[in-house]
């Protein structure tokens, strides 16, 4: 995965394949990718969808990026900035579940807020839901 503010592409050295990331899903002003090497996937968020601004998180295989999933998908026309996406895993000492959390964090250029944001991306789809929202300014 190669990625710029304003391009992204997903390459397969192995058989000479390349996509064009930011043309098939329609996005922009990429402000961070990380990879997680568990599940094999890559996590991207983005300012720009369809030339919408706003906070957009999306999820492709590591090995078939052709498929998509979006997590989230705000249009809330603000610029974003000094964007960080990390994970965190481990078991819970009280239910002895495994857990795995997404953390991200971002600044809103011009209003001045710094965010955080907990996503739980452990077990089964329905029942993920966001764990934490920080805004301060």
């Amino acid at each position: 995965m190669l990625a710029s503010d304003n391009d992204g592409y997903w390459v397969n050295q192995k058989d000479n394949e390349d996509i064009d990331i930011d043309e098939h899903y329609k996005i922009d002003s990429i402000k961070s990718i990380v990879y997680d090497e568990e599940s094999d996937e890559f996590y991207c968020l983005c300012n720009k969808k369809r030339e919408e601004v706003g906070f957009f998180l999306i999820k492709f295989g590591a090995f078939n990026p052709i498929k998509k999933f979006e997590l989230i998908n705000w249009k809330h026309k603000l610029d974003i900035g000094d964007c960080n996406i990390y994970f965190t895993r481990g078991m819970d000492p009280v239910t002895n579940n495994y857990y795995k959390e997404l953390v991200i964090s971002y600044k809103t250029i011009y209003i001045n807020t710094y965010n955080v944001f907990v996503k739980d991306i452990s077990g089964p789809l329905e029942n993920r839901s966001t764990l934490y929202i920080h805004e301060s300014f």
